[in-house]
């Protein structure tokens, strides 16, 4: 990271410092801040983007510990923890943004080998989910491109645009997106029980 870094910081130290070092993501788009912020719990929404980044590394400790512990931690193990961690991030995290699927997908697809089918069967489901939210937000949210413009500029597609494009919407659009977030981390943990005990 630091090799990489120094890298590109040489070539534009203001944009690397403003756009990577200090980037954040905006809250209340998805998942957790999404829904305190519809229901109107904007104070406790702004106070987990301050928590998260204690709760993660706490999480790492714990996890670290957890892998020490374990006689030999299989390869799936590891894999299964990396694969948790990166899908904890924009699940729990103090913001949401499309591209956080390069994050953990390669390490998805490995995980969909390993893994019952059942669980295998769900990932499918999930990736239908994510195909499906990823077209609604790029034909249709102006923040994203909103491509269904240049095939159509009347105003109630206009409308429609500004309508879902709106805070709430987008939370709420997202909400399947979210739940198979946590489908994926709830059967990632279930496996690591029965690996441990089993």
């Amino acid at each position: 990271v630091t090799v990489a870094m120094s890298v590109v910081y040489v070539l534009g130290p203001e944009e690397v410092a403003e756009y990577v070092i200090r980037y954040r993501s905006a809250g209340g788009f998805f998942g957790l801040s999404g829904l305190l912020m519809i229901v109107g719990l904007e104070e406790l929404a702004s106070l987990m983007a301050y928590l998260f980044p204690v709760v993660l590394i706490g999480a790492l400790a714990w996890l670290s510990v957890y892998l020490y512990r374990a006689e030999s931690p299989s390869a799936v193990d590891s894999l299964r923890v990396a694969l948790m961690i990166l899908l904890a991030i924009p699940a729990f995290g103090p913001g949401y943004g499309p591209q956080y699927v390069y994050w953990f997908l390669p390490l998805l697809v490995v995980y969909f080998h390993f893994t019952s089918r059942r669980v295998r069967r769900f990932i499918l489901v999930g990736h239908a989910v994510v195909v499906a939210t990823y077209l609604f937000e790029y034909a249709f949210f102006r923040s994203h491109g909103a491509f269904v413009l240049l095939f159509d500029e009347s105003d109630v597609v206009m409308d429609f645009c500004r309508a879902v494009g709106l805070q709430e919407s987008q939370t709420l659009i997202r909400l399947p997106l979210f739940v198979v977030y946590l489908g994926v981390i709830g059967g990632i943990v279930a496996s690591l029980k029965e690996s441990r005990h089993g």
